[in-house]
């Protein structure tokens, strides 16, 4: 994995951001952290438009043992979306592209409101 590669960045984008009904996601932010050895990746989702701001959402990607895994760290959409099915959409094609990516292994944290979704 090369994390500092910006074609890697640009892959790893990928991944996250994509419309879904009247949302979409997409990456503010991706930091290498050398000694952890990962990518951390911050977006936000937001209207079609891109005029609101509707949540956030962060995860980590990494290589250990020869195999590419990802954190879902948190997933999180305002009141008023939610129970749209609308972060499952999300997510469901996340993990598509990420398995198509070559991410072998997908580690979830669910907790509060958010974990409908998983």
């Amino acid at each position: 994995m090369h994390g500092r590669s910006p074609k890697f960045r640009a892959q790893v984008s990928a991944l996250f951001e994509h419309e879904h009904g009247p949302i979409h996601a997409c990456v503010i932010s991706i930091h290498y952290s050398v000694k952890l050895r990962r990518l951390h990746v911050i977006g936000e989702f937001r209207t079609t438009d891109r005029d609101l701001m509707l949540g956030m959402f962060s995860r980590s990607i990494w290589e250990e043992d020869g195999r590419l895994q990802v954190y879902n760290q948190s997933c999180h959409l305002q009141e008023e979306w939610c129970n749209r099915g609308l972060g499952a959409e999300w997510f469901r094609e996340c993990e598509r592209r990420c398995r198509t990516f070559g991410v072998q292994r997908i580690y979830v944290r669910a907790m509060d409101k958010g974990g409908y979704v998983w």
